[in-house]
């Protein structure tokens, strides 16, 4: 008895210490996704190529991201997951340090390669080792797991605005996060232990649809895609994302367009994912309080009221106002989405999130893409139309969702 207590202690201790490397990587994937961002405008200058040239660069990256998280994913089944979470540390620092030591338009072509390609890994390698790790809901660890990621997207832009702030190089910061990412791989290799990707035990043998009944077995991906929460999840995802890239990617330049510097433009910017923060913290709170659906439901209706307001509103301080509030309602669906589809089959969980991530990547590089045409030829008008439309078919998704959800509740409480 004593000997088996023993042995549960040291493995939480081990589970802790496995986390808390894999939500120190996840700041780096954060600054990884969102360093680019405000150098935009810069970059445009520098090189000489329009928004939509860039935006064309930023579609090949995250076309390279949609491949390695897919099969990321898939492979996060069969195989060992610290081996595929290491080979995206790699690529990742790879990418930092190519940036670091010359900027060109072949270097940002290359290095957003190995960035994005390193994400796309880790975020698939990474979700996938935690879900094969807790045998209950994965729902407040994915929160959290993205906590640390908005740590990252608030470090990146912050550090990108204090260094065009004082005059300084700016390849030399890309060059820091290499260091502390090629430090972060050998804590990662001694810390984290081993968990291979069929090494799966559920101890919830409860069904509460068919789709579970499979759950000692990998699925296909026809099956995936058969299931229709699954596929709800997916274009919920796709249009979340949809939203963030619009926010984001053309945050600073969208605000040059009010005459407000770059610099302060990064720090708008640093703004929306400080309270991009704040929103998973309290979603993490009020998971354990409001149900899933619920707590998606209610932010879903705040997003989309914000997002027509942010983009109708003539006035920078009204706009910067509910860019906060938008910051604060969407972050939690990224996390709960996707807990949301790996409940229906743990087993297959990384095949799963092979699906829902690369949606959420397929959506990243469609409205990469077409923000860039639109910024380019539209200006401001045609984003905020683009923005209102994406916020609206969000929110309709989510209602479909809520009450497919429930259905599927009720049927299995009868039954």
């Amino acid at each position: 008895m004593y000997v088996e207590k023993e042995e549960k202690i040291l493995k939480n201790q081990s589970s802790n210490s496995s986390l808390n490397i894999l939500f120190i990587i996840f700041i780096f994937f954060g600054i990884a996704y969102t360093v680019i961002d405000p150098l935009i405008p810069i970059l445009s200058e520098k090189l000489k190529i329009g928004y939509d040239k860039i935006g064309l660069i930023l579609f090949l990256s995250s076309t390279i991201s949609l491949v390695s998280t897919f099969i990321a994913g898939r492979l996060s089944d069969k195989y060992n997951l610290k081996r595929i979470i290491l080979s995206g540390l790699i690529i990742l620092a790879t990418g930092f340090l190519i940036f670091g030591i010359y900027i060109s338009l072949f270097v940002l072509i290359i290095s957003l390669i190995f960035l994005r390609l390193g994400c796309g890994i880790l975020d698939s390698g990474i979700h996938t080792y935690i879900t094969k790790m807790f045998d209950a809901n994965c729902s407040p660890v994915f929160i959290k797991l993205d906590f640390f990621w908005y740590i990252g997207a608030v470090l990146g832009p912050l550090g990108i605005s204090i260094f065009l702030f004082l005059n300084l190089e700016i390849k030399f910061i890309f060059i820091f996060f290499f260091v502390v990412i090629f430090f972060m791989t050998f804590l990662f290799l001694k810390l984290c232990h081993d968990i291979s990707g069929c090494n799966l035990n559920l101890r919830d043998k409860k069904s509460q649809n068919s789709f579970q009944k499979n759950n000692n077995r990998l699925l296909s991906y026809k099956e995936v895609l058969r299931n229709k929460v699954i596929m709800l999840c997916c274009a919920g995802l796709f249009f979340n994302i949809g939203i963030f890239s619009i926010l984001s990617i053309w945050l600073t330049t969208y605000f040059s367009s009010f005459n407000i510097p770059i610099s302060f433009g990064s720090a708008f910017l640093t703004i929306f994912w400080v309270f991009n923060s704040i929103g998973v913290i309290i979603s993490g709170q009020l998971v354990k309080k409001i149900s899933e659906l619920k707590l998606l439901f209610i932010f879903s209706i705040i997003g989309c009221i914000s997002t027509i307001l942010y983009s109708i509103s003539q006035i920078v301080c009204l706009k910067l106002f509910f860019l906060i509030i938008q910051a604060m309602s969407y972050p939690s669906f990224f996390p709960i989405l996707n807990a949301i589809a790996v409940e229906e089959n743990k087993k297959s969980s990384g095949t799963i999130l092979s699906v829902t991530i690369s949606m959420s990547v397929v959506g990243l590089i469609f409205f990469q893409l077409i923000s860039g045409y639109i910024m380019e030829y539209y200006k401001i008008l045609g984003i905020n139309v683009l923005l209102i439309v994406v916020s609206v078919c969000c929110f309709i998704i989510i209602l479909i969702l809520f009450r497919v959800k429930l259905k599927a509740i009720k049927a299995a409480n009868l039954s």
